[in-house]
């Protein structure tokens, strides 16, 4: 039996679960399934608590452990490429699995809607995966461009940019 690899690691996903919330994610893609791990803001908290204390211990002023603090949430999801993937499964009640084989379409979804606060249009990103189960869809935060090339060498045909 081979080994399953990491292949793609995407955070800032987040999935509408109400009114006013929403449930924040980090998209695994391994060579077998789609891991969409769902992150605990208590975890993220004390994993830059910890950042934090560190940079104190090694002696930083303020802004060394400020700079600590916000590298802390790129470091916490640049972990996922070393843990083995069944721990990354393993992680959040609320994670969803979906193998490579059950999926029929991955895209990125791109509309033009006008932001209040910036009194302008603004481009809203979203990542919908259609699949023999049904459709999720999450907003996407950050670069979409290293998402849309990310998808892209990991899921082939399946993505569809």
């Amino acid at each position: 039996m081979s080994e399953e690899n990491v292949r793609a690691v995407i955070p800032s996903l987040s999935r509408k679960t109400g009114w006013f919330s929403h449930t924040a994610y980090t998209l695994v893609v391994t060579d077998e399934r789609m891991l969409f791990v769902h992150e605990d803001p208590k975890e993220a908290s004390a994993f830059a608590k910890e950042a934090a204390a560190k940079a104190k211990a090694e002696g930083k002023g303020f802004f060394g452990r400020w700079g600590a603090v916000l590298s802390s949430g790129y470091d916490y999801v640049r972990n996922y490429w070393d843990m083995p993937v069944e721990e990354i499964a393993a992680r959040g009640k609320e994670s969803i699995a979906i193998p490579l084989g059950r999926l029929r379409s991955v895209r990125i979804i791109k509309k033009l809607v006008y932001d209040k606060n910036q009194e302008m249009d603004v481009f809203e990103c979203s990542l919908a995966v259609e699949h023999t189960g049904e459709k999720l869809t999450f907003s996407l935060r950050g670069n979409e461009k290293n998402v849309r090339e990310a998808l892209q060498s990991a899921l082939g045909e399946v993505f569809r940019a």
